[in-house]
């Protein structure tokens, strides 16, 4: 019982912690947010620093080190730094813009997120507007004429050692936005997303009780399809709130809908069973997040899938980038590794008396490596050396899982579809890579037939 109510209070606090990942992914994917703030902070400071009395032997030290020789030379140096920051931050955001296009043609559209939400890209472009701003205010205190002489010494020095800062990060922008649109630096950041997701569905796996019952439908004398009003993509669903539903009604839940999933107004998203009665209808669209575009929130095919939009837009004619495939076949590899019998997503729930009450539509391992290798396999017939690695990857998996069923049966199903279309197509026109192939293939055999799969 008391795990019971463990894996009631992890759920109510994933939901919120999701809630509040979406706003912090909605802020965090603007340009906006970093640059607000830093500018915020430089017009306080270029108020503040001017009225800021100093020492006499700290003024004596900023005379040497910064020789200004009067207002008006004060006044053209900070008026000089701000056009040349405004000049500088026009480059950047122009350079940012190249690396989108760039992205959205070479890796797809659905990556761009991904690219917005490069904090240092928001750090740079923050720090150079900042730097305007903070010198845009300074110049308006800097007072010249003859009556009351004005001249703010530690913010114009301020202003000075902001412009300096600005040539290195400038320099260092240059740097990164050239590695940020490697073929290989994508991969490994977008793998570094999935393989967050899936220990995240690993982790909740793990306290969810498997219920190995049968269960018999035909006991229950009730059954209500819960509509949505809803339109949109579920990006998240509060399994605790639809979890009281079923036990408010004493019966059986069971979801047709996931996280990830399009829905429209009438699309049936569960159905109740139950014994005792229920009502004419039950709402269930306060448990789930809706959006206008899928994220990773709960969906862990999401990330899957961009890596498998990457391998096969390599595949494409148009790009012809093998090598970039078979980056993206080993990240796969390497996050459907990590899944053994006692982590495998788990989609029945049971209540604290142990009574079996909601079954979920969560993605299973086999839709997880259905999903990460269907496509891939489909678009790489005519890639001979992607084709002898994917066969590779398998014997990869079986190994490091040590053929365990989960495993065992996810691939055997590719390696009979890769089989059965070289046996109608003759994938391979080359003995040496025919070779290859039943080679690979008869090892693989040798491993799935020593665990009866």
């Amino acid at each position: 019982m008391n795990e019971s109510k463990q894996q009631y209070s992890a759920w109510h606090f994933r939901f919120w912690l999701i809630n509040l990942q979406k706003i912090a992914s909605i802020i965090g994917g603007s340009f906006w947010f970093i640059p607000s703030i830093l500018i915020s902070i430089a017009a306080i400071a270029g108020v503040i620093l001017p009225k800021i009395p100093l020492p006499e032997f700290f003024t004596t030290a900023l005379d040497h080190l910064f020789v200004i020789v009067d207002l008006e030379d004060s006044l053209e140096v900070v008026k000089l730094i701000a056009s040349s920051t405004i000049t500088i931050t026009s480059i950047a955001f122009s350079m940012t813009v190249v690396a989108l296009v760039m992205a959205s043609n070479q890796f797809g559209p659905r990556l761009i997120e991904n690219f917005m939400q490069n904090k240092w890209t928001q750090l740079v472009l923050g720090i150079f507007t900042s730097t305007f701003v903070f010198c845009l205010v300074v110049i308006s205190k800097i007072n010249v004429s003859s009556e009351a002489p004005y001249y703010p010494q530690f913010a114009i020095v301020i202003a000075v050692i902001l412009a300096v800062i600005c040539v290195f990060v400038l320099i260092f922008f240059i740097h990164h936005v050239a590695t940020s649109i490697r073929a290989d630096n994508v991969v490994k950041q977008i793998s570094s997303s999935m393989m967050n997701d899936i220990r995240t569905l690993q982790c909740e796996s793990k306290r969810v009780h498997a219920f190995k019952s049968i269960i018999e439908l035909e006991n229950y004398t009730y059954k209500l399809n819960i509509i949505s009003k809803c339109d949109g993509y579920i990006q998240a669903v509060e399994y605790h709130q639809i979890l009281d539903t079923a036990i408010q009604f004493d019966g059986l839940i069971i979801m047709q809908r996931r996280a990830g999933q399009y829905i429209v107004p009438g699309t049936p998203i569960a159905v109740l069973y139950n014994n005792s009665g229920i009502p004419s209808s039950i709402s269930l669209d306060s448990a789930l997040v809706i959006g206008q575009e899928r994220t990773s929130l709960q969906d862990t095919l999401y990330a899957i899938n961009q890596l498998v939009e990457m391998a096969l837009r390599a595949l494409s004619p148009s790009m012809n980038d093998p090598f970039t495939a078979i980056n993206c076949i080993d990240r796969l590899a390497s996050g459907l590794a990590s899944f053994t019998e006692e982590n495998l997503p788990k989609t029945s729930i049971v209540d604290d008396n142990n009574e079996l009450r909601m079954i979920t539509n969560e993605a299973t391992f086999h839709d997880l490596f259905k999903g990460a290798f269907n496509q891939i396999r489909q678009n790489s017939v005519s890639h001979t050396f992607v084709v002898i690695h994917l066969l590779d990857t398998f014997i990869t998996l079986l190994k490091a899982c040590d053929s365990q069923a989960h495993m065992c049966e996810a691939v055997s199903t590719q390696v009979k579809s890769i089989k059965q279309y070289q046996d109608q197509n003759s994938i391979f026109y080359n003995e040496e890579d025919n070779a290859q192939f039943d080679e690979r293939i008869a090892e693989l055999e040798v491993l799935m037939e020593e665990s009866d799969c």
